[in-house]
């Protein structure tokens, strides 16, 4: 069976189903299953992942030419590739978005006695898909951008050693981890920070539009990050300038919780926010990411109106 990719879509029943994505086409998994008689059959996608150490060699012996019926995957209705447990945002992990962030006092971290620095978000809340629509937060008029690279999770991890850290990805696929400025600091809680609010509101989290298997990624560091508005190209670096690797990363975080399959870690985004220039994004602009070497995408989403602003509120 050639290269595919996974990609979830929406049924007649508006539920998220798997699928294989081939080329310009896509097999729902649940008929390539039931025609190879393959298990699990309905399963969602945080289950395929867990199941694919079994699976994976009973696909390899399936023929291109005896797939059960592709269907053109622009015709179906896409939905976020998983939405997991957990998913796990990288605070700064490029040395130029830390500089940028922080006017360069802090360009003298030393990884021999740093470690990562995380935050969650709500992944059931805060995941969209490819195509939907970015909201603007009620109350926000500085929503910020941040393309990164995404980690999905394929076996449980708990304690793992940096060394074997790499040996719990199952694929790789594209996020944008949105940020209402704004709502960062609020008057009434002095000295408290409001990550929900910030980073953790509905639709936060576009990600897509599928996921390529780690097999088929020859060199995770050799990625080419993009993100464009409107497209004015705003954010460009490899992913070989990252702070802390993935497995240093993975190796961290489950030190503090039990990662599994289907969760997801933000793994950090290049210097090219809007922020430190006071740009942000507006209602009508459209939000393009890509990665270089992953042979998926892109991810674009547009971005509108929260209901409850007004005209006039929306001026910042």
């Amino acid at each position: 069976m050639r290269p595919f990719t996974l990609v979830s879509y929406l049924d007649a029943n508006d539920r998220s189903r798997p699928g294989l994505a081939l080329g310009d086409t896509m097999v729902a998994w649940s008929d390539l299953a039931t025609a190879h008689g393959l298990p699990l059959a309905e399963a969602t996608m945080p289950e395929l992942i867990a199941a694919w150490p079994m699976l994976e060699p009973r696909l390899a012996a399936v023929e291109d030419g005896s797939l059960a019926t592709p269907r053109d995957l622009a015709q179906v209705r896409p939905a976020p590739p998983v939405v997991g447990g957990g998913l796990f945002c990288s605070g700064p992990n490029y040395r130029c978005h830390l500089n940028e962030m922080t006017a360069g006092q802090r360009s003298d971290i030393d990884k021999k006695v740093a470690a990562p620095f995380f935050f969650s978000k709500p992944a059931v809340h805060s995941i969209i898909g490819p195509g939907a629509p970015i909201v603007l937060p009620a109350g926000s008029h500085k929503l910020d951008w941040e393309a990164e690279l995404a980690v999905v999770i394929g076996r449980p991890a708990r304690d793992v050693p940096v060394e074997r850290a790499m040996d719990h990805v199952f694929g790789y696929s594209i996020l944008n981890d949105l940020s209402a400025r704004d709502l960062f600091r609020r008057e009434e809680w002095p000295g408290w920070l409001d990550w929900l609010s910030c980073k953790g509101f509905e639709g936060s989290a576009p990600l897509g539009p599928a996921i390529v298997p780690a097999h088929q990624v020859a060199d995770p560091y050799a990625l080419t990050v993009r993100l464009w508005v409107n497209d004015v190209l705003q954010q460009e670096a490899s992913t070989d300038q990252m702070i802390f690797s993935i497995a240093e990363q993975i190796a961290y975080l489950s030190r503090r919780v039990t990662l599994r399959p289907g969760d997801l870690i933000a793994t950090g985004t290049p210097a090219g926010v809007g922020m430190p220039r006071n740009v942000f994004l507006q209602p009508g602009d459209v939000v393009r990411v890509e990665i270089e070497g992953l042979g998926i995408g892109p991810l674009v989403n547009p971005v509108v109106t929260h209901p409850l602003h007004s005209p006039r509120s929306l001026q910042p």
